[in-house]
């Protein structure tokens, strides 16, 4: 049986195993890329948070990348060495990592950066089979005209025990995030464990001559206690009724934090009833998107961060690009033309990032158009207002977003049900159970079985839905593969055509004057029929026209 456990474990229990026999259980799941502005991340989980790690004599990874808004470049932010790119097609590539004698103490981590759109736009992927109800999700990019507002800044310092190994690197994220505060802009920090401890006994405008009052402040921390982020919730509210232009409230902490899934989530009411924005930045390991504090920080309109061994200053101006990003406050999110139910999140985060693409997921039952209302207020005050026209197909084929649906659906379920208690707990049980076999998908209302035997299945009265299901999703991703293979093909296509006519074009040219100098090989003489030329003028016209194609 699988089972989900607290944080971001999973645990697999195998009987009966025989004596020196061996079983094998293949594993196959869904997740949804980690997007910040432009860049697109995946990560594949190899560290278990704070376990002893492994070592291992090998380790060797092959990731392939499609992308139809384009691949502007690729890197390993955890495997810097070892990894190695390959551009295969227009819009793919493959990444491949390599590594003797490696510890398994970090995630595996890429990224790779696409075009960001000119105007706010929403984007459709649906699972939908048959006359039945379908899944949607629907990607909303908003682009925010930029501008600049005072900033108020809460940097809470988790004084836990486990964070004594990470006091240096604690230093660097404080003097980063401090560094780019312009004038105006304020700040407070506070250290957390079973109490929450004050530098500046509230908001102030931060200058160099508080340096020395901070540096104070960071040597006299003892971690020696656990953590319990909802000391925090207190100082949240009061500091946020006197933050003008939005609190942003950074969460240093490690990966620990992470397995007090139920305390980060009880913090997250308080923090959208003021308007907070969460980010996250953990200390000495990856960190998953699905981890609690990364969903905290997504449902707030913050982002996640992590800080591998001697990276914090790297991650720390990774996060401090993100803070200074433009930002849509208060966003309000309406649908017309179409009935969408179960939506999830049911209302948008506290602010959304210009160029973060926003995901939402929901069930509908009748394929048809639609439009997506989206209002908010801009830095400098000014309301702002888009209507973007969508369509909900009568056939989906990324069954996929079944369970990604399902998935946010729990998610969001799991937080109501923190601190709640009564009949209101159990109908939310009820909901959170229906939902995680909707998908399905590993919940702590749930777990997968695997039997040896169909026989075995039908013996126990074990419906076989999930097995059919991934065959179908299977197949559906076949297609989508094949389509997108199609689609490469004839863009290579259209490009060796203008490759022709861009040729023939210089040949005519040449024919009647010299219109310019080829490279000259060998003293031989060169122009526009020369073949290297002609190969550098048709890797051009290719350049180009990966350059000019839509997403």
């Amino acid at each position: 049986a699988l089972a989900e456990t607290e944080g971001r474990l999973l645990r697999l229990r195998v009987s009966p195993v025989p004596a020196g026999g061996t079983k094998r259980v293949r594993i196959r799941y869904v997740q949804p890329l980690r997007v910040r502005a432009n860049q697109r991340g995946f990560v594949y989980p190899l560290a278990l948070g704070g376990q002893r790690s492994a070592k291992v004599k090998t380790l060797s990874a092959e990731i392939r990348v499609r992308s139809s808004a384009g691949l502007d470049r690729l890197c390993s932010p955890s495997h810097r060495e070892g990894m190695r790119f390959a551009l295969s097609a227009p819009g793919e590539a493959v990444a491949r990592l390599e590594e003797s004698n490696a510890r398994l103490d970090r995630d595996l981590e890429l990224s790779w950066w696409s075009p960001t759109p000119e105007h706010t736009r929403v984007e459709v992927a649906a699972a939908r089979e048959g006359q039945g109800p379908g899944s949607v999700q629907l990607t909303l990019t908003p682009i925010v005209p930029p501008g600049r507002a005072q900033r108020s800044l809460l940097i809470a310092i988790d004084a836990s025990s486990s964070m004594q190994r990470n006091r240096a690197a604690l230093t660097q994220v404080v003097e980063g995030l401090l560094a780019k505060l312009g004038p105006g802009d304020r700040v407070e920090l506070v250290a957390f464990d079973h109490t929450a401890l004050s530098c500046f006994g509230g908001m102030a405008s931060y200058d160099p001559s508080r340096r020395h009052q901070v540096a104070l402040f960071l040597s006299r921390l003892s971690f020696s206690l656990e953590s319990d982020p909802r000391r925090l919730a207190p100082t949240v509210k009061r500091l946020a009724r006197v933050a003008s232009g939005g609190l942003d409230l950074v969460l240093v902490s490690d990966a620990e934090l992470s397995r007090h899934a139920s305390l980060l989530r009880q913090l997250e009411a308080p923090a959208r009833a003021q308007g907070v924005r969460v980010f996250g930045l953990e200390l000495g390991s990856g960190s998953s998107p699905q981890a609690p504090l990364a969903q905290l920080a997504r449902r707030t309109g913050g982002a996640a961060h992590s800080a591998p061994a001697r990276g914090a200053v790297l991650a720390t101006r990774d996060l401090n690009a993100v803070l200074v990003v433009p930002v849509l406050r208060d966003p309000t999110l309406k649908f017309e033309g179409c009935e969408l139910t179960q939506l999830s999140p049911a209302r948008p985060p506290t602010a959304l990032i210009s160029g973060q693409p926003l995901r939402l997921y929901a069930r509908y039952a009748n394929p048809g158009k639609g439009r997506a209302i989206l209002e908010g207020r801009a830095p400098d005050g000014q309301r702002l207002r888009w209507s973007l026209a969508f369509t909900l197909p009568a056939k989906g084929e990324h069954l996929e977003v079944q369970r990604l649906w399902a998935r946010s659906r729990a998610d969001e379920l799991l937080v109501r049900l923190a601190g709640t208690g009564g009949q209101t707990r159990r109908a939310l049980e009820g909901e959170l159970l229906a939902a995680s076999l909707a998908g399905p998908v590993l919940t702590p209302a749930t777990s997968l079985i695997v039997l040896e035997s169909e026989e075995l299945f039908s013996q126990n009265g074990i419906d076989r839905r999930n097995n059919s299901r991934l065959t179908r999703e299977r197949a559906a991703a076949e297609r989508r593969r094949q389509a997108f293979a199609r689609e490469s093909l004839q863009a290579r296509s259209r490009s060796e055509e203008r490759m022709l006519a861009y040729a023939k074009v210089a040949q005519d040219t040449g024919s009647t004057r010299r219109s310019w100098s080829g490279p000259r090989i060998g003293g031989s003489g060169g122009g526009a029929g020369d073949p290297l030329s002609l190969l550098l003028l048709a890797g051009g016209a290719l350049a180009a026209y990966s350059r000019r194609r839509p997403a």
